[in-house]
């Protein structure tokens, strides 16, 4: 079955503290230079594109309190970020989509990654979108409606109407769940029951896991070893 998903890493649940540059490292021009380069830009001439970095990636220095088992802890909230587990358990997928680039980091091996596809799926005429710059750049869309065999094949990618936004199909999802990896998680956008809203249905699973966390802490402590989630709950 085909589905669409909106990544986004676990911020809800204290124990999944994600990554952030050091000091050092946002003091180096270059080092800001290139976290700009995470954030695609555009022209009124010639739209987006993703910039390549691996060929003059520095690996940043990143910091933070990062629990060995949380797989995206990200770096600052918005720029990818993987550990080792997760770049084993998915590498084929993140090789074919994009570029992996090693952070410096005392407590863990971690990848920052740069996704490079860009797909464009969705049937605008029949999605609800609120328009950054219309017809080629939106700001959310509160409705999906896309066309799943443009998306045949590709496991991670960027929407070319959302170039901030990562989205990921059912193989990726499940390659998440079979390698037990934490840390990840996939919002369903499409496809969804009539009259449902993917933001609502995501707040009432937030607040599930927020419950699910508050009973495991109960019962372990907050610094149990272990994550106080399964993985995708």
């Amino acid at each position: 079955m085909h589905a669409l998903y909106k990544l986004e890493p676990v911020v809800d649940i204290p124990e999944y503290e994600g990554l952030a540059t050091a000091a050092s490292c946002c003091s180096v021009l270059g080092h800001l230079r290139a976290a700009w380069d995470f954030t695609p830009g555009w022209s009124d001439d010639d739209g987006w594109d993703v910039v390549s970095l691996t060929d003059r990636w520095v690996p940043w220095e990143v910091e933070g309190i990062v629990r060995p088992w949380n797989d995206y802890p990200c770096i600052n909230l918005t720029v990818p970020a993987m550990s080792r587990m997760a770049v084993t358990g998915l590498r084929d997928m993140l090789e074919a989509n994009g570029e992996l680039l090693p952070l410096q980091s005392t407590i863990g091996e971690y990848f920052a990654y740069n996704v490079t596809t860009i797909l464009n799926p969705v049937e605008v005429a029949n999605s609800r979108i609120n328009w950054m710059r219309k017809p080629d750049t939106a700001s959310t869309i509160d409705r999906y409606a896309v066309q799943a065999e443009l998306f045949e094949g590709r496991s991670i990618f960027r929407l070319s109407l959302l170039p901030t936004s990562l989205f990921v199909t059912r193989p990726f999802v499940d390659r998440i769940r079979d390698a037990k990896l934490n840390g990840f998680n996939p919002i369903l956008v499409w496809p969804l029951p009539d009259g449902a809203d993917w933001w609502e249905l995501e707040k009432k699973r937030q607040k599930a896991r927020e419950r699910k966390a508050a009973a495991f802490r109960k019962r372990f402590g907050k610094n149990a070893d272990r994550p106080p989630l399964d993985p995708l709950d």
